[in-house]
């Protein structure tokens, strides 16, 4: 604080100014008082407001084990969460939205089967070399020799021409409406690396040449070991951390533990209802959607009689379970998909079906369930509440069980990605959950796939509506993926992801 002396001072000399009327220097003892008062002022107020730290490194827990992050080679989420990382693909989905870090603009025309793309500017992998289309005509290539069977059959039929360094069209051999989507698990690699690194292609070293935000560094072991990612110094875009550093624990309760003391700052698709009170005042809790949904799905050839569908649609209150099992945590279902999906499909809200109260009686019925996440708690609600059998087992045993179908019904969850591919789950051709062919409903999904004409996106309420009148499937609820992440970061914007190996899609804006 300014002393009484200099107050007092100042006070005479303004006083003798006025006398003297000499205002000509008045001013200047203005100016002289404000300055020592804001001077002096500065030591008190900068204490009481420090400068806030951004963070430069962020640390995320993992529990299953990270050997390999070439793409289509990765064996487990959390391989492929890097590895999706480090080499983004040619297309993404962000919040629902398809988007490119590598193109200007391109051009789909359905009716030629053709993709017109021309690369942005200034695209570079981590050493520094240009990215053109060259690179994308071999990361095709790369892909139809390595990656997996169902993303392989649609890659064969796919073919690249290099116009110029920048421009390039892909062509269809025959007729695919999710052409580009498809185009989502296009990896892009850097042919004159890939080249001189061939065979050895699962090498952690090649890690450090991709596109994206950042890329591999190093394994350290530190009491654990801890593998690094550095930023990409020649991203596009602006990156605020300089390394994202991933921990390795046993399972997840040794992760949650070393993220309650600090040791961590986030985690991915832990259990919410692990989570203590107190805990949630210094982390954020991300809820985000997925194109997927649990549900009763019965076998046609061993339940024949429709009304052990009406009582378990009638009768299974969505909303208790909800509440009771999954905390509120989820949407109600009472179709494949869920409201707020409805809404980023573009559908309309979903009609009731036919009603059929049907009286309770003893069920000549056992659901098979999986041995994992919620649904043995499910299981044992719909036990209590309507007295249905279960069976709990393996992953393996249950994908057994699938194949024969050896079961009366599934309590199962599916993942049909996005655009939905509902294909796969309820036709002829993929794991058929209901055991039984619908032909109208086969040739909806011929047209889905090779009719140009077909919009891919509002073709899935029809889909969605023949098999809802099959009587054979008890949709519940979609869960929520839960994404912790401390306070002291922001910047984390995704409400919507098809994957949970997608959640590093904006890393780069994490502060």
């Amino acid at each position: 604080m300014l002393s009484k002396k200099l107050l007092r001072e100042f006070y005479l000399k303004t006083l003798k100014g006025f006398r003297e009327n000499k205002l000509t220097t008045f001013p200047f003892y203005i100016f002289f008082f404000f300055f020592l008062f804001f001077f002096f002022s500065l030591f008190l107020i900068l204490p009481l407001t420090p400068f806030e730290k951004k963070p430069s490194i962020y640390r995320e827990g993992l529990w299953e084990e990270v050997k390999i992050l070439t793409p289509y080679f990765t064996t487990n989420d959390s391989e492929r969460s890097i590895s999706n990382l480090i080499f983004p693909s040619l297309f993404e989905i962000y919040n629902g939205k398809l988007i490119s870090k590598y193109l200007k603009k391109y051009l789909l025309n359905q009716e030629k089967n053709e993709l017109q793309i021309e690369l942005d500017d200034n695209l570079f992998f981590a050493n520094g070399e240009k990215i053109t289309t060259e690179d994308i005509r071999f990361s095709l290539e790369f892909a139809k020799k390595y990656s997996p069977s169902e993303l392989n059959r649609f890659l064969n039929n796919l073919e690249f021409k290099v116009l110029n360094e920048k421009q390039g069209i892909f062509y269809l051999n025959k007729p695919d409406n999710y052409f580009l989507y498809r185009l989502v698990y296009l990896k892009i690699f850097p042919v004159k690396i890939f080249s001189s690194y061939s065979p050895d292609f699962i090498n952690l070293e090649i890690a450090r040449f991709g596109s994206g935000a950042f890329v591999f560094k190093e394994i350290k072991n530190e009491g654990r070991k801890i593998l690094i990612l550095e930023k990409n110094k020649y991203f596009k875009e602006k990156v605020y951390l300089k390394e994202i550093h991933f921990y390795f624990f046993k399972d997840q309760r040794e992760a949650l533990d070393a993220f309650f003391k600090k040791e961590i700052d986030g985690l991915a698709g832990i259990n919410y209802f692990h989570l203590p009170p107190g805990f949630k005042k210094r982390v954020n809790i991300y809820e985000i959607l997925m194109p997927r949904v649990i549900g009763i799905f019965l076998n046609k050839e061993r339940i024949k009689d429709e009304n052990v569908f009406f009582f378990l649609d009638s009768k299974i209150n969505r909303k208790d379970l909800i509440k009771k099992v999954l905390e509120n945590k989820a949407e109600e279902s009472k179709g494949i998909f869920s409201l707020s999906i409805r809404k980023i499909l573009g559908l309309d809200e979903l009609k009731e079906g036919t009603k059929k109260d049907v009286e309770k009686k003893e069920l000549n019925l056992t659901l098979i369930l999986p041995n994992s996440f919620f649904y043995p708690d499910i299981a044992r609600y719909l036990k209590e509440n309507l007295g249905i059998n279960f069976k709990i087992v393996s992953s393996d045993e249950l994908n057994n069980i699938i194949r024969k179908k050896d079961y009366d019904g599934l309590l199962y969850g599916i993942n049909y990605g996005y655009p939905p591919n509902l294909a796969y789950f309820f036709s002829l051709g993929g794991i058929n959950l209901n055991n039984f062919e619908n032909k109208i409903l086969e040739k909806e999904f011929f047209d889905l796939r090779d009719n140009p004409q077909k919009d891919i996106f509002k073709a899935q309420g029809e889909i969605e509506e023949l098999i809802l009148n099959q009587k054979a499937n008890i949709f519940l609820a979609n869960p929520y993926f839960f994404y912790i992440i401390d306070k002291k970061f922001k910047g984390f914007d995704l409400n919507f992801i098809i994957d949970p190996t997608e959640r590093f899609i904006k890393i780069y804006n994490l502060h």
